[in-house]
């Protein structure tokens, strides 16, 4: 004869539920770079710059969610706005180096004055 285990009432009502597990509250670099879709080291110069605040763990340097969430908000740009940053950007950037290759760009960029 075959044997039947028994089952309780309780285990065979009992439907699979997910698990919600509750966002952290602090990121570690690696974790806010990958939140951000960036890179380590730009995270880190945010915080080097003063951009970004961090919250000291032992030896550790952790990133508030609020903190990164307020940085993407402060530096979100509308379409409009995206014109204007790029014509600032372009008259603050530093020569390609095709363009410091030629006479009157490379003096500008070595700081003499052209003639």
């Amino acid at each position: 004869m075959a044997t039947v285990a028994k089952v309780s009432a309780n285990e065979r009502n009992v439907e699979a539920r997910p698990i919600s597990v509750p966002e952290p509250v602090l990121l570690t670099i690696k974790q806010a770079a990958s939140r951000l879709g960036a890179t380590v080291s730009a995270i880190r110069n945010l915080i080097w710059d003063e951009d970004l605040r961090v919250v000291p763990l032992g030896q550790r340097h952790m990133i508030r969610v609020s903190d990164l969430d307020a940085w993407v908000s402060r530096n979100s740009l509308l379409a409009g706005d995206l014109d204007d940053w790029k014509k600032a950007r372009k008259a603050v950037r530093a020569p390609r180096r095709s363009e410091a290759k030629t006479g009157a760009n490379r003096d500008k960029v070595r700081g003499k004055r052209s003639a």
